[in-house]
């Protein structure tokens, strides 16, 4: 690792986190630029059509809970089945998780244990249904285990969700956490409490009209600080400085 450090040209990061842990190390703060990964907000805008998602997996009417990516240990799925449990008597409510993983026939074994009939696993699906499942949803999940190192992380789903105009509930601290809280996109749900999850998601869809100023807060906010167009600039007068 420091290896790398000392022989590169310049780093380039995607969270001020990992600028602060790479200076720690010794390595000059000028050498370092965080540029953030964003989103792609004409991909994913408030615009899209979801409905033909919710015909397809029978779920109109319902309340609708998404989580999108990996199924690994990191992600803490568990957490979400355990928060769905938590939620089995409101029926307005409906989990549904796009993705795949080691951990994914763990999980649907221990789905059908807890009798979970308002979670459903739907697969796998390419980039480019994303927009579409994302517009289906009610409200998005992030969710990872409660790992320092995980602190420093940005998902990308979680700008995906925002440029959407979805509210989040999150379950990650740190630096992601900074970003929701300043857009005034979601709620804070402290990672790995089943319990916590399970009332974030109950009291958005209790109150709609906030989950949607949420959503509406986070799209504006991604629009105007996390746009990839714009960061894509960035990084390519960072790339023209070094050629000089």
């Amino acid at each position: 690792e420091m290896f790398l450090y000392r022989r590169a040209t310049h780093i380039l990061v995607n969270s001020p986190a990992y600028k602060d842990y790479i200076a720690g190390k010794g390595i000059p703060a000028s050498k370092i630029t965080f540029i953030p990964y964003g989103a792609d907000i004409q991909m994913f805008h408030p615009g899209v059509d979801g409905s033909s998602i919710r015909q397809e997996l029978n779920l109109q009417g319902k309340f609708l809970v998404l989580y999108t990516g990996a199924l690994g240990q990191a992600n803490d799925i568990y957490t979400i089945l355990r928060a769905a449990s938590h939620l089995k008597e409101e029926k307005a409510i409906q989990f549904v998780v796009f993705g795949d993983g080691k951990e994914r026939p763990k999980l649907q074994a221990q789905a059908h244990k807890l009798q979970l009939d308002n979670l459903l696993f739907a697969g796998v699906r390419p980039k480019h249904q994303m927009p579409a499942i994302i517009a289906a949803s009610d409200l998005c999940l992030a969710i990872l285990q409660d790992v320092p190192m995980f602190r420093t992380t940005s998902p990308n789903k979680v700008f995906d969700y925002l440029a959407a105009g979805k509210p989040v509930v999150l379950a990650i601290d740190g630096e992601i956490r900074k970003v929701v809280d300043q857009a005034g996109a979601g709620i804070f749900a402290q990672p790995g409490d089943p319990q916590a999850l399970a009332q974030a998601v109950r009291t958005l869809a209790a109150d709609p009209q906030a989950a949607q100023r949420m959503g509406a807060s986070g799209r504006a906010y991604v629009a105007a600080h996390f746009n990839r167009a714009a960061l894509s600039d960035q990084l390519a007068l960072l790339l023209e400085e070094m050629r000089r």
